[in-house]
């Protein structure tokens, strides 16, 4: 029986070549499985009018619905997806803390290229989500007065899990008690006058 080859390659636009994806060719059980770069290739597929489909695509992704393709003897059949998927997210979350004034709160969290923003709140955490995965920078503003920034931290975000990001800030610790001088006045009938300013 005259046989042909199905081949091609399934990819994404937001996630590049997709692996490991199951391509049927029907009728018949002509399977075969994407590679690494997204390509596959069927051999041995009898001639004729065939439907190609995708299954066992990463959850974020649609399946792109089948396709008809005309298998010949001899030659490859030449049969490309494209996939849309939603872009993968992840979470940052940490915490703001000085080692002088403790938990900062209302410090704004800001993730680039991002979008992303958020502020600590009494305990000096935080959490943004829906950051997209790969190399974010965070940083930090609205610190106290007495607060040096401590600049930016680059993570990589993964889809699914919380990145963690902890800031240390180094801060001016409030004066303890109060600055005060004390004067004397000059003795007179047995009494001394003390008067204390503070400052």
């Amino acid at each position: 029986e005259p046989v042909g080859t199905v081949a091609g390659t399934v990819s994404s636009p937001q996630l590049g070549a997709l692996a490991g994806v199951l391509v049927t060719v029907t009728p018949g059980a002509f399977i075969g499985t994407t590679n690494a770069s997204g390509a596959y290739s069927i051999g041995g597929v009898t001639v004729g009018a065939k439907t190609v489909a995708l299954s066992n695509l990463p959850a974020t992704c649609t399946d792109p619905g089948n396709q008809t393709a005309t298998v010949s003897s001899g030659v490859t059949t030449t049969v490309n997806f494209t996939v849309t998927c939603a872009e993968p997210v992840g979470t940052v979350a940490g915490t703001v803390s000085s080692p002088q004034l403790g938990a900062l709160s209302d410090v704004m969290v800001t993730v680039t290229p991002g979008p992303g923003t958020g502020t600590t709140d009494a305990s000096g955490a935080y959490s943004i989500s829906g950051v997209p995965v790969g190399s974010q920078t965070v940083a930090l503003s609205n610190l106290p007065a007495t607060c040096t920034n401590p600049g930016s931290q680059t993570a990589t975000v993964s889809s699914g899990v919380p990145t963690t990001v902890n800031f240390t800030v180094s801060c001016t610790a409030p004066p303890q008690g109060y600055q005060y001088t004390a004067t004397w006045g000059p003795i007179s009938g047995g009494q001394v006058q003390l008067t204390l300013r503070i400052d």
